[in-house]
Formats: structure tokens, sequence, C-alpha cells
């Protein structure tokens, strides 16, 4: 008799040893690799959210604009932006607000991090950090105030447009070589 199937993990929720979800087993031989998952273990809390925070920033949120925002204002820190993501999730609609007591828990469960080092190694970084500012999380009373990603998509760098034709690039570059050489000019006289 096979025993019952137990029904699959909420699509991105946190998962446990204990939660339901399916088990995936991969074998790694390449050490670069190996090496990697063990650093971004110590940034996850385990390798199992390690390899769960990577499939969902490549595969599983396909929000782009809210990707783009968070990974050009936010520190540089996979476990903070993984923060500000859950935070951003679980904090109430229209206000943004938790409390910081739910906001930790909330953390500790998504990451598997101690709760006692949430406030230390996400929310502190994301008081400290500042965009347009104006911190990305503000704790007021017990509660934090959290910045959406729209609210920041304002500030985040404008990428560099390309010309519209080879030809503008060659003119540019041909003015710009005439003015260098005009300068060597000047020099020399």
């Amino acid at each position: 008799m096979r025993p019952p199937e137990r029904p699959q993990a909420e699509r991105g929720g946190p998962m446990s040893a204990d939660s339901a979800g399916q088990r995936v087993a991969a074998r790694v031989s390449d050490d670069d690799l190996l090496d990697a998952l063990d650093d971004a273990a110590e940034d996850h809390g385990s390798k199992s959210e390690a390899i769960r925070a990577a499939l969902r920033e490549v595969y599983g949120d396909r929000d782009g604009v809210a990707d783009d925002v968070v990974d050009a204002v936010l520190p540089d820190d996979p476990m903070v932006k993984r923060g500000y993501r859950i935070l951003v999730e679980e904090a109430a609609p229209f206000t943004s607000r938790i409390d910081v007591e739910a906001a930790e828990s909330r953390i500790a469960d998504r990451t598997n991090l101690p709760s006692d080092v949430v406030r230390r190694r996400v929310i502190n970084p994301l008081a400290r950090h500042r965009v347009g500012g104006d911190p990305i999380v503000k704790p007021v009373w017990g509660v934090l105030v959290v910045r959406p990603p729209e609210d920041l998509a304002e500030f985040v760098p404008a990428a560099d447009t390309p010309s519209d034709s080879p030809s503008e690039e060659l003119e540019e570059l041909a003015v710009a070589g005439e003015e260098v050489a005009t300068r060597r000019g000047d020099r020399d006289a």
C-alpha cells in the first residue's frame, strides 16, 4: 500500500523539514558550486533555503519591476533583500505596516534565521539604508512602516540608452577626436 500523498506546499511559501512539500535531490560534483552553496547557506540559514531563494529569484518571482527596484536600491545583501520582500508581502495592504514582533517572526520562519538575529541581520540594515532621504523601513512605536517597491521606483538609476544608430556614435567619436586634436594643437603652439 502506498503512503498517502502529501499536498504540495504553497508556491513561494516558507518551507521547513516538517512542512508539506516535495523533496528534490541533486548531485553536485563541482567544488566551486559546492563552495557557493555553502556561502549561500550562511546567508540564508540553510542549504535548502539557499536553493529555494535561488530558484525563486531566477524562476519563481516574475515581477520584474519590483525585482529591478529591489536590486537597484537595496543593499547588496541577499538576506536583506529577501527580508525586504517578506516585509512587503506581509505588511498590511495600503498602510504598509507590520508589527515589529510579527515581522521578526515571519522573517525568521521564512529564512530559517534565528529570531534573535533578524533585527540585526535584516531590519536594522533596512532601517539604516536611505533612498531619497528616507529609510526603506521605519520603526514607529513598535510598528515597521515598509516602503513598497513602487515608491522606490523613481530612485532607480536610468539605464544608459543606446544611440539611435551606429552612424550617430561614429559622428560623436569623430567630434570628440577633433576636440582632442584641437587641444593638442593649442598646447604645441
